[in-house]
């Protein structure tokens, strides 16, 4: 049983404070509790009723040591704890400190307890609340954090080191940067002498809602209504850092609102007859190499390359309109299955007019792909003009789905894969197994 197995709580911090009394309210009080410094040491011991000292050497045996001091200590104290209990589980609490550190200071029973919270010394934690994420280097280890965790009546989950660096990532975005922008609506409130509790309820509803909507369905606030004439208004507001910091937060929500909005193409995919495609910076990357004669030297995808020879083998209309002049441009697409490559179109839109008139379709008819402004003309008369993820903002937003997918990685694939799954011609045994 748990509360049979004899802990040593390493550290007085504010974590290690909060996993005291946990650890006491449940039963299994620490045999003993280790600080650097006698007054945090005999703080905790008196505080949950066990011996305290700051000489590891002096520390009792027990069956596991629970390390929960500063990063940059950890392998120092695991050390030291390894020499003298060669063979106890000794773990730390660590968001961003991966396992192996501790095997490679010696430790043979090593593992992880990282219970998912913030922790301030003067406000002891409710363990019940909250998510333990455990790690163990054996299933021995592994089965006896996950007893601790369960014993302290937290909900339990196995996570890897690289797992746990990920969560630490992110609770840094959602807890330390949420509390840095209190402290900058609380310097704003002050400047015009209003109170910071006015932000109570707009903060406590907030943080509430996240609990039934994803983050992005509950972003409300001028960037993401795209209010662009408010947004400059709180920006003359400002000055400095701060100025900068409400600027790219801005850009932020407007970009990711556009691209959760657009991440499924809403549209009628069976209509669609024709897809045409921009190079540079769509079926290409935006950043290319240049030979010495001066002449571009483009990188393609090959699972753009397999889609786009699939989409001509299917039957649909296929065309590349880009200014870029390279004749190997010609030659790679001509080697793909299509026909309609317009090398050198200074204006788009008469290229893709002349498409449309060769094969009798409707612009509601064509998927367009671009990313830049050159493309715009001809995304406003196609019925879906989409665009990889590193588009110009001008260029999303007019798009009606923008690719997860940054230019010359695969966006092409994404669009194209989308259409013909929506029409049944994907992985058609006819066509898909070749090239």
């Amino acid at each position: 049983m748990v509360n049979d197995t004899d802990i040593v709580l390493v550290g007085a911090g504010n974590l290690a404070t909060s996993l005291g009394v946990a650890l006491a309210t449940a039963g299994n009080a620490p045999l003993a509790v280790w600080s650097r410094t006698e007054v945090s040491a005999r703080a905790l011991g008196e505080r949950i009723g066990c011996s305290f000292c700051t000489d590891i050497s002096t520390l009792p045996s027990a069956d596991v040591f629970i390390i929960s001091v500063a990063d940059g200590a950890i392998g120092e104290v695991a050390t030291a704890l390894a020499e003298r209990f060669p063979h106890a589980i000794i773990a730390h609490t660590a968001g961003s400190v991966p396992m192996t550190l501790l095997h490679n200071v010696g430790v043979e029973n090593c593992g992880v307890i990282y219970p998912m919270q913030t922790f301030t010394r003067s406000r002891v934690v409710d363990f019940t609340r909250l998510t333990i994420f455990v790690e163990g280097c054996n299933a021995i280890v592994l089965s006896k954090l996950k007893s601790i965790a369960t014993m302290l009546g937290s909900s339990v989950a196995e996570a890897s080191s690289e797992q746990r660096g990920i969560l630490h990532l992110a609770a840094v975005f959602a807890c330390n940067f949420s509390n840095a922008a209190y402290s900058m609506a609380a310097d704003l409130l002050e400047t015009a002498g209003l109170p910071f509790a006015a932000m109570f309820p707009l903060i406590d509803e907030t943080a509430g809602k996240v609990h039934l909507l994803a983050p992005h369905v509950a972003q409300t606030g001028p960037a993401a209504r795209g209010d662009k004439a408010v947004v400059d208004a709180h920006k003359k507001m400002l000055s400095g850092r701060l100025k900068d910091i409400y600027a790219l937060m801005s850009e932020y929500i407007y970009e990711h609102n556009r691209q959760k909005e657009n991440s499924v193409i809403n549209y009628d995919l069976k209509k669609i007859k024709a897809l045409v495609f921009d190079v540079d910076g769509v079926l290409s990357r935006e950043t290319i190499s240049m030979y010495p004669s001066g002449e571009p030297m483009r990188t393609v995808n090959i699972k753009d390359g397999y889609a786009l020879q699939l989409a001509v083998k299917a039957g649909y209309k296929v065309a590349i309109i880009t200014g870029a002049r390279t004749e190997a441009v010609k030659v790679r697409y001509n080697g793909l299955g299509i026909t309609d490559v317009y090398l050198g179109a200074a204006i788009k839109r008469d290229c893709f007019e002349v498409f449309l008139t060769m094969y009798e379709i409707r612009p509601d008819e064509v998927l367009y792909m671009g990313d830049d402004i050159p493309d715009y003309e001809v995304m406003n008369m196609c019925g879906l003009p989409c665009c990889p993820a590193d588009a110009a903002v001008e260029i999303k937003e007019i798009s009606r789905y923008i690719s997860p997918l940054n230019g010359g990685e695969g966006c092409g694939r994404d669009v194209i894969e989308q259409v013909m799954r929506a029409q049944g011609k994907w992985m058609d045994e006819s066509n898909a197994f070749g090239w």
